[in-house]
């Protein structure tokens, strides 16, 4: 596994940080009931295992880089993670269109920071994100990877 302590790190939300929202849809699916009017992404529980990780890193370093729809899922992720992840800072919570790649958005804070593209680590769930981020030359680390990782360790 990549060394994070040196990284600028940018974290996935849901899958990731935390358990996958539930919505009222379908097999748990998501509607857009859920996103305008629900609580679904505040009652998610967050991952230990992350939890201990993000603790162990420098708080200057970690970037929360999540997707949003609606003004009411972007509320409740950033109060979700500050109860649960507190350690992040309000200025390193990132949120984007889905309609935008998390890679795209790296690149230009990889320009914006000075920081090249190897120093930056997307740790995500989705391997459709991973893929686009090491194509254009970021680190990537699947999260099933660290979550894995710790449950053999117990």
């Amino acid at each position: 596994m990549i060394d994070l302590q040196n990284k600028i790190v940018f974290f996935d939300i849901e899958g990731t940080l935390g358990e996958k929202p539930k919505g009222n849809g379908e097999n748990g699916k998501i509607t857009i009931r859920d996103l305008v009017l629900g609580n679904c992404f505040f009652e998610t529980k967050p991952y230990k295992e992350m939890q201990d990780l993000v603790e162990s890193l420098n708080q200057n370093k970690i970037y929360v880089l999540g997707t949003i729809d609606t003004n009411n899922e972007i509320n409740q992720k950033i109060n979700w993670i500050s109860l649960h992840f507190p350690k992040f800072k309000k200025e390193n919570l990132i949120f984007i269109s889905s309609e935008y790649t998390k890679a795209d958005t790296m690149l230009c804070y990889s320009s914006q920071l000075k920081i090249q593209p190897k120093q930056m680590v997307l740790i995500d769930d989705k391997l459709a994100n991973l893929d686009q981020a090491k194509i254009k030359g970021f680190g990537v680390i699947d999260a099933n990877e660290i979550l894995n990782h710790y449950l053999f360790l117990q």
